[in-house]
């Protein structure tokens, strides 16, 4: 697997990348109503403690997750955290500039949760990344992590004038759900899973004329661009 360096994480990967349409920035209200989403998931299993966000960008779900929990996030990219800082001054004191690919700064034991939204795939070394999210979580702990859904992926590359290619160079490490689990095995017992915002392309055309295109498609995998995991650590 090839690895991304940092230099691709800077101010033109949030102004640029053809998967932002209209930049980074312009996701705020896209991005914040995915964290109202997962927060509600996470709240299923627990309510309340202390939770960090592994590649938090600019903070758009640490801002939902504070409604709930006491948080914390890092993120590799210096741009990105500067803007969360700017953005949401109550954040200031608790992001910094980290790499998930390291050892990321916090004791063993710190968090009840652990969030990654689209992160592992951009990773060369996904075990490394495992193992540190199972140290930094307390026993019985939990993880919540997201990543593209590799059939809609390949759909996309396959019928681009269907739907939108995933056109993110960074993506390296994109994998089935089934292969992920088997990541996770050595350190998670996964208690749910499923694909994940509903993404059905053109197809939104047939909406117009009240045909339930997103009700009905987006029961199938193939047109839902995400996946989560939920995991928890034992003990």
């Amino acid at each position: 697997m090839r690895k991304n360096s940092l230099s691709q994480f800077g101010a033109s990967y949030y102004r640029d990348n053809p998967n932002y349409s209209g930049g980074y920035a312009a996701q705020e209200a896209v991005n914040r109503k995915k964290a109202q989403a997962y927060l509600n998931i996470i709240k299923k299993y627990r309510s309340s403690g202390q939770l960090l966000d592994v590649g938090c960008a600019y903070g758009y779900y640490l801002i939902e997750y504070q409604r709930a929990f006491n948080v914390k996030g890092f993120d590799i990219s210096a741009h990105a955290i500067a803007n969360a800082k700017k953005k949401y001054p109550t954040l200031s004191r608790f992001v910094r500039v980290a790499d998930a690919t390291k050892h990321w700064p916090y004791p063993d034991h710190s968090f009840d949760i652990v969030t990654a939204v689209e992160v592992i795939e951009h990773l060369p070394d996904q075990e490394r990344f495992v193992r540190e999210l199972s140290r930094v979580l307390k026993p019985g702990g939990i993880a919540f992590i997201s990543t593209p859904n590799s059939a809609q992926r390949r759909l996309a590359q396959r019928f681009p004038s269907f739907f939108i290619p995933d056109r993110d160079p960074t993506h390296i490490g994109v994998q089935k759900p089934a292969d992920f689990l088997k990541l996770f095995a050595p350190f998670f017992t996964p208690l749910d899973w499923h694909y994940h915002h509903p993404s059905i392309g053109k197809f939104w055309a047939l909406e117009n004329i009240g045909f339930p295109v997103r009700k009905l498609l987006g029961k199938l995998p193939i047109f839902n661009s995400e996946v989560y995991f939920v995991l928890k650590k034992p003990g």
